[in-house]
């Protein structure tokens, strides 16, 4: 066979394989989160405020196929941030706490128009405490994870020859909180706590410059409220000592993120 007709040949038989993997996309991404979480009594009076910022790695894997586009993403973020709280008897006590934050979740859009496509999806959210003690103050570790739904839409909000703006907004609906509390030294034994549901709202917009195609900068603002736990015992050797709850607690964080395409 004549080079030639071998070239024809082996593209024919590519061109079903490429357009397969055309409806495949990848990203990979770093960013930075400023965190910020509000622990409150039932009077509404702030008890704790942890504060900082996180930086993170996030990866999206996606497919088109005619209206849909489908996708999975996950993040991780972690650094040491700042903890103001106070102990039971009153006084103020700062420390820091190592905070790992992690999400994977699961996407699909469909098309309304060319600029705008309805949103829906769920995700596994976790989330590592490790408070600091100081002087005869514990510390504590701490284990979240929240099953969410999220409900919303994404619409093109600029079109420009140097740039695209793509905006979304998200209903999040958060099943209850599992919590796992560890108390340094083993003072006390391991605690379970469940919280309440809660609701939240995330708000994203993504510039597309468009000298740099395969680059993209996100910023992204996400607010969550979660009630007060009901109270379980507190054990020590199996034997009930006092109780112990986890507070109402709001979560925000305003994450900036490059991506790149590939």
């Amino acid at each position: 066979m004549r080079p030639a007709r071998l070239a024809i040949g082996l593209t024919l038989a590519l061109l079903p394989i490429a357009s397969a993997w055309a409806q495949w996309q990848a990203s990979v991404g770093v960013g930075l989160r400023q965190v910020r979480m509000v622990e409150s009594d039932q009077q509404g009076r702030p008890l704790v405020r942890e504060q900082g910022q996180l930086p993170g790695l996030h990866g999206e894997l996606t497919y088109q196929t005619g209206d849909w586009r489908l996708s999975a993403s996950g993040g991780f973020y972690q650094r040491r941030i700042g903890y103001h709280g106070q102990v039971q008897d009153g006084p103020a006590f700062v420390s820091h706490t190592d905070t790992r934050h992690g999400r994977i979740g699961f996407e699909a859009a469909h098309a309304l128009t060319p600029d705008t496509s309805l949103v829906g999806g769920f995700e596994w959210d976790h989330w590592r405490r490790d408070i600091e003690g100081r002087g005869s103050t514990l510390g504590l570790r701490e284990h979240y994870s929240s099953w969410r739904w999220l409900a919303g839409a994404r619409t093109l909000l600029a079109q420009h020859a140097t740039a695209s703006l793509t905006g979304s907004a998200l209903l999040v609906l958060a099943q209850p909180e599992q919590l796992q509390v560890q108390f340094s030294g083993q003072v006390y034994d391991e605690a379970h706590l469940k919280t309440r549901s809660a609701r939240g709202l995330r708000l994203a917009l993504t510039l597309q410059p468009a000298l740099a195609a395969n680059l993209s900068l996100t910023a992204e603002l996400d607010v969550l409220s979660v009630k007060r736990s009901d109270d379980v015992p507190l054990l020590q050797n199996g034997v009930a000592v006092g109780a112990v709850a986890q507070p109402r607690h709001d979560r925000q964080a305003f994450g900036l993120r490059v991506d790149y395409r590939f």
